[in-house]
C-alpha cells in the first residue's frame, strides 16, 4: 500500500480535487516535466506478465512554432529509451499532498498530431498532441533476458539472487528462503522476468514493481491493510459478483519419485455430483514425497483444498483512492456479510471513480 499522511487519508473520504501530471525522462535525464494529461488510464493486474500498463494523451504547446512529433529514435518524445513518471496531487481546502502513481517505460507512440495556425501569413505549429502507451518497469526486465543460460552462484537466499538478476532495487518484504538445487535460468525472451517470478513463487508470492521502481513480493496470504466502507457515508459505490470455475478441481494426480528412482503414482477425485460432470484436473508435485503413503496423503490434501475452496473475484467501484495497490489485502464493511481479499487488479483514469478487483476465498 502506498504511504499517505493521515490528512490525505481523511481527505480521500470526503471532497477533494486531484491533478494528474507526467514527467518525461530520457534515461535519467529530464526531458519535460509537469505536463498535464488530457486523457489517460493506468491498469495494474497481478495476473499479467508485465503488471502495469496504460495510455495517456498530452497536448504540448509550441514555444517557437516547433513540432514535438518524434521521428524514429530521434526527437524529445521518441519512445526509445524514454520513461514517464506519473504523479497525482490531491488537495482539499488548504491541504495538498503529492502521490507517486508509478514509473513507466514508454513502449509505443500511438498517435501524434500537430495543430497549426497562420501567423503573419505563415503557417506555424501551435501545439502537438501525443498519445503514448506505457508499461511498468518490469517491461525492461522482460526485454533484457539472459545472454546465455546461467545458474545462481549461491543457493542460500532468494533475495540475494533477486538483487543479482532483477535489474531493480529490492524491498525485502517477506521472509527469505533458499533456492533448490539444479536451478537454471533460460536464455529466451522473457527469461529474466520469468526467473524473477520463479524466485517470488519460492518466497510465497508474486513480484511486483512498486510506484518508485522497486521489486516487492506480494504474498499470497496477508493481513488487511485498509478497510473501505459501503453506504451513505462510505466511498464504495458498487460491488459486483463473479464465480470462476478455474480454481475448482475434480481430480488431483501426482507423479513422484521413490528413493530408488521408481515412479510413484497417486490420485484423488470426485465420483459424483456437478464437479464430476466435466473433469478439471490438477497436478501435484513435491520433492519431499518419496513413498506411496506420503504420495497418497499429499494428493488427498491438495484435493481437499481444491474441492473445499475456490477464489471468487469481486469487482468494486469506489471513489478514487491512490493508496491501494495490487497485492494489498483490503476489507469492505457495510455489505450484507464481511468481505475481504487480495487486490488483483486496479484501473485508474481521469475519472473520479476507480475500479478494482479483490479475490476472496469462499467455501463451496
Amino acid at each position: 500500500m502506498r504511504a499517505g499522511s493521515p490528512a490525505l487519508i481523511d481527505a480521500l473520504s470526503g471532497s477533494f480535487n486531484v491533478v494528474t501530471t507526467a514527467d518525461f525522462f530520457r534515461g535519467s535525464d529530464p526531458i519535460m516535466q509537469g505536463l498535464n494529461f488530457v486523457d489517460w488510464e493506468v491498469r495494474h493486474d497481478l495476473s499479467s506478465t508485465v503488471k502495469g500498463s496504460g495510455t495517456g494523451t498530452l497536448i504540448i504547446p509550441s514555444i517557437a512554432g516547433e513540432s514535438y512529433i518524434p521521428s524514429g529514435s530521434s526527437g524529445l518524445f521518441s519512445p526509445f529509451g524514454t520513461s514517464i513518471v506519473i504523479t497525482q496531487r490531491f488537495s482539499a481546502g488548504s491541504f495538498s499532498e503529492l502521490v507517486l502513481i508509478g514509473w513507466f517505460k514508454i513502449v509505443r507512440l500511438v498517435d501524434a498530431r500537430d495543430s497549426t495556425a497562420v501567423v503573419n501569413g505563415r503557417e506555424v505549429t501551435t501545439n502537438t498532441t501525443l498519445t503514448f502507451e506505457f508499461r511498468s518497469l518490469d517491461e525492461r526486465v522482460l526485454r533484457a533476458g539472459f545472454p546465455s543460460p546461467q545458474q545462481p552462484p549461491a543457493l542460500g537466499s532468494c533475495y540475494v539472487e533477486l538483487r543479482r538478476i532483477g535489474m531493480l532495487p529490492v524491498d525485502q518484504s517477506v521472509t527469505d528462503r533458499g533456492l533448490p538445487e539444479g536451478l537454471t535460468w533460460v536464455a529466451e525472451r522473457g527469461g529474466r522476468l520469468a526467473a524473477v517470478q520463479e524466485l517470488a513463487a519460492g518466497l510465497g508470492g508474486v513480484a511486483v514493481v512498486t510506484s518508485d521502481g522497486r521489486w516487492r513480493i506480494a504474498p499470497h496470504e496477508g493481513d488487511v491493510v485498509a478497510t473501505l466502507h459501503l453506504g451513505a457515508h462510505g466511498t464504495v459505490l458498487d460491488i459486483g459478483h463473479e464465480i470462476d470455475t478455474d480454481g475448482v478441481y475434480s481430480d488431483v494426480f501426482g507423479v513422484f519419485e521413490a528413493e530408488d528412482g521408481k515412479p510413484i503414482y497417486a490420485h484423488a477425485g470426485v465420483t459424483d455430483g456437478p464437479l464430476a460432470i466435466e473433469r478439471n484436473i490438477r497436478y501435484a508435485a513435491a520433492g519431499w514425497v518419496n513413498t506411496q503413503a506420503l504420495a497418497d496423503s499429499h494428493v488427498q490434501g491438495v484435493f481437499a483444498e481444491s474441492l473445499r475452496s475456490q477464489y471468487t473475484d469481486r469487482r468494486i467501484s469506489c471513489v478514487l483512492n491512490p493508496l491501494i495497490e495490487i497485492g494489498d489485502f483490503v476489507a469492505v464493511d457495510g455489505w450484507h456479510r464481511p468481505l475481504s481479499g487480495q487486490v488483483r487488479s486496479i484501473t485508474n483514469s481521469d475519472d473520479a471513480v476507480m475500479d478494482f478487483v479483490i479475490r476472496e476465498r469462499v467455501t463451496l
